[in-house]
């Protein structure tokens, strides 16, 4: 598992750790990302189910499969968040991104020096083959309502969100 994937002119590498990032407004901020990633018209048909499923899915490809620790998480609210550190070609560390999704849609922050085309690179990179994804399952408990989310794609189907299709049938 490699857990990094490359862009034209950045590596980007799957953090373990809760990045701390301020999510200010600028030009490394998309609060509806979402909208961006469906507005491509590249998406494959999600039957119902939320965008932040498909980006779930389509990360897992792109680094080779999300590794347990970030497949099980607790958040408020039921949103996932995946980190990940974002390199030069030549290995310097440049910022972080941070894509935080739930049923609703998907919002993406970057930080460092040229966050915008960080972000337009990584947006290619996601549009560029968006039916090539994994199975993967991120779970998200939310101690607030003590309710599971489920993101990803599994069975050939995305999960929806809250609950994921199986539940709503009543046979998970």
């Amino acid at each position: 598992m490699t857990d990094a994937f490359a862009t034209e002119s950045y590596w980007f590498l799957l953090d373990d750790a809760v990045a701390d990032i301020r999510w200010e407004d600028g030009p490394g901020i998309e609060d509806d990302f979402d909208k961006r990633l469906a507005e491509s018209g590249r998406l494959p048909e999600l039957a119902g189910a939320p965008v932040a499923s498909w980006v779930a899915a389509r990360l897992a490809r792109l680094t080779s499969g999300l590794p347990g620790r970030t497949t099980d998480q607790q958040v408020d609210g039921g949103v996932f968040h995946l980190d990940f550190l974002v390199f030069d070609r030549d290995r310097t560390q440049l910022g972080s991104v941070q894509i935080q999704a739930d049923w609703m849609g998907v919002a993406i922050c970057c930080v460092g020096p040229n966050a915008g085309q960080v972000l337009t690179e990584l947006t290619a990179c996601l549009l560029a083959e968006p039916e090539e994804v994994a199975r993967c399952r991120l779970e998200v408990w939310d101690p607030g309502t003590g309710r599971r989310h489920a993101y990803g794609y599994e069975g050939g189907e995305y999960l929806w969100g809250r609950y994921s299709r199986l539940q709503q049938q009543g046979r998970a």
